[in-house]
């Protein structure tokens, strides 16, 4: 279990994350100006970073993102240091 205390609405932000994670396409669109506060939450929490090309903001996932996204029962393809699924990372497989 995850000793993280997030809002309800930084939980939501990160599932939806996680979730287009899981989707193979890590954009974050249409972010509110609240949002951004509770992106910045996750962020703080080391759970995602953010990164700008082309005038989008794409997401990657931490090491300690994947654990919670795991614990939400969200799985999603890592590619990095070998395309695998997060599950099978944290399983040391």
């Amino acid at each position: 279990m995850n000793t993280y205390t997030l809002t309800p609405a930084s939980l939501a932000l990160f599932i939806r994350i996680a979730k287009s994670h899981a989707n193979g396409f890590p954009l974050l669109d249409e972010i509110s100006k609240e949002e951004r506060g509770n992106l910045s939450d996750l962020k703080k929490l080391a759970l995602v970073e953010t990164y700008t090309e082309d005038g989008c903001v794409w997401t990657i996932m931490t090491e300690a993102g994947r654990k919670l996204s795991l614990e939400q029962g969200i799985d999603f393809w890592v590619d990095e240091p070998h395309y695998k699924m997060a599950s099978e990372i944290e399983a040391g497989l």
